[in-house]
């Protein structure tokens, strides 16, 4: 079984048990702050779960082939089986609020309708090495070069074994964490359209066919055109997917794709229909929001608060994503922290 379906297998039962337990907190009204709680548990008791449950016996046999080695048994054997990772996305309804949970490069878009038109916001984290976020959070502890995604479920030479890692090793923990970005709630109301729900592979394969892309805008825009046919959701999907792949492929026969690209991503997606499609809409903007930015369609009594009715503090990075001077700016951050690193290092010597 691979990382993703053990992921599938196992997340939603976390989050919405089958058995019907009173105290299950799903089961008791909850409150934003609680549903974005058992989000973020939910994901980290299911990583964990694959590192204990499912190849717990393989590490354990791994293990014991490292401290006595045998000329019958390949330790790449069991490299193989512990070296697969996943990335998600998940959905969550619940009394007309939404809530967007992921993890690595999986995306979600959800699609409002104002006067006619269509905006598509996206309600995801990008967890990569170029996000600031997560550049900050690997260079505090150390973690350097390291690949995409920088958030996944499994993964184990990067998370328990990042210590047999080269390129890791001197990292002070695991750089890999399966600590999921949650967006919501944003209340559900007649603007909604649909959601759509897509995997790495389909943003991946846009981007690299045409980099001006706006992703969100694409996706939207060939979901809505299905719409406006009116076919089944299956067909519709698959229609989306085949539109992309095919000048995913015309760009490869073209010579258009990056020199580093060599085969088009698996590419997945679901998306959901919530309200009443207006034929013809047209996608006229679209707004990319991140994991703050979420809160502004949040209306303030919705606002998740801590213990103490705080608001969680956070800081808009919008404008310096777009700065042309950002790579130079990051730069002199990295040598900062370098130098400070330095020092504190000389000073506990």
């Amino acid at each position: 079984m691979s990382v993703a379906e053990f992921v599938a297998q196992r997340l939603i039962n976390e989050i919405l048990p089958l058995e019907h337990t009173g105290s299950h907190i799903m089961n008791n009204n909850p409150t934003d702050a609680q549903i974005i709680a058992l989000l973020h548990e939910s994901f980290q008791k299911v990583d964990r779960a694959y590192f204990s449950d499912h190849i717990g016996e393989t590490l354990a046999r791994r293990c014991a082939l490292q401290m006595y080695p045998s000329g019958d048994e390949d330790i790449e054997k069991y490299n193989a089986q512990i070296n697969g990772f996943a990335t998600a996305a998940i959905a969550l309804l619940y009394d007309k609020r939404l809530f967007v949970a992921n993890l690595g490069d999986s995306r979600a878009i959800i699609v409002k309708q104002l006067n006619g038109d269509l905006s598509a916001i996206q309600m995801s984290k990008w967890h990569d090495p170029t996000d600031v976020e997560e550049r900050v959070r690997l260079s505090n502890i150390r973690a350097e070069n390291i690949e995409p995604p920088t958030r996944c479920f499994g993964d184990f030479f990067r998370k328990g074994g990042y210590k047999e890692n080269p390129s890791l090793k001197m990292a002070l923990c695991e750089p890999v964490i399966a600590e999921p970005s949650v967006h919501g709630s944003l209340p559900v109301d007649d603007s909604l359209r649909f959601l759509i729900l897509v995997n790495g592979g389909m943003v991946h394969s846009i981007m690299e066919e045409n980099p001006q892309e706006n992703v969100n805008i694409k996706i939207a825009s060939l979901v809505a055109k299905e719409f406006v046919q009116q076919r089944s959701m299956p067909v519709m999907a698959r229609a989306v997917v085949d539109c992309i792949a095919r000048e995913h492929q015309d760009a490869f026969t073209q010579n258009r794709l990056p020199p580093n690209c060599k085969r088009r991503r698996e590419m997945v997606m679901t998306f959901c229909y919530i309200g009443d499609f207006a034929l013809g809409a047209s996608i006229q903007s679209s707004t990319l929001i991140d994991e703050g930015d979420t809160m502004d369609e949040v209306s303030t009594g919705q606002i998740p608060v801590d213990d103490h009715g705080r608001v969680a503090a956070y800081v808009d990075f919008s404008a310096f994503e777009s700065h042309p001077l950002k790579a130079d700016a990051l730069t002199k951050i990295a040598a900062i922290m370098t130098e400070y690193a330095d020092k504190t290092d000389a000073e506990e010597v």
